[in-house]
C-alpha cells in the first residue's frame, strides 16, 4: 500500500469524527436489518425459565445475526459477567 494512502486512512481512522459517522452508518444499517429480518425464537421458554429464578444462562445465535443480537434480546440485566481475572 502506498506510504500516503497509508497515512491517509490511519490519520481518517483516528479522527473522532470520521468514526462518529461511521458509528452512526453502522447503527442504521443494524436497524434496517432488524426491521427487515423474520425473527423465530425457538424454546423460549428454557432462558425464561433460567432468567425467572435469576440463574445465568447462554443463547446462542446463528453468527449473520450477532450483530443484531441485542435487538431481540428481550430479557432485563443484558450482561456478559467474566468471572476471570483478566482484564
Amino acid at each position: 500500500m502506498n506510504v500516503k494512502l497509508k497515512s491517509l486512512l490511519n490519520e481518517l481512522l483516528h479522527n473522532e469524527k470520521v468514526v462518529s459517522f461511521a458509528s452512526q452508518i453502522m447503527a442504521l444499517i443494524m436497524r434496517f436489518c432488524y426491521f427487515t429480518t423474520r425473527w423465530t425464537i425457538v424454546n423460549k421458554n428454557i432462558p425464561d425459565s433460567y432468567h425467572a429464578k435469576h440463574e445465568p444462562f447462554i443463547i446462542c445465535h446463528w453468527h449473520d445475526r450477532l450483530m443484531v443480537t441485542p435487538c431481540v434480546w428481550k430479557w432485563k440485566n443484558k450482561k456478559l459477567i467474566r468471572r476471570d481475572k483478566e482484564k
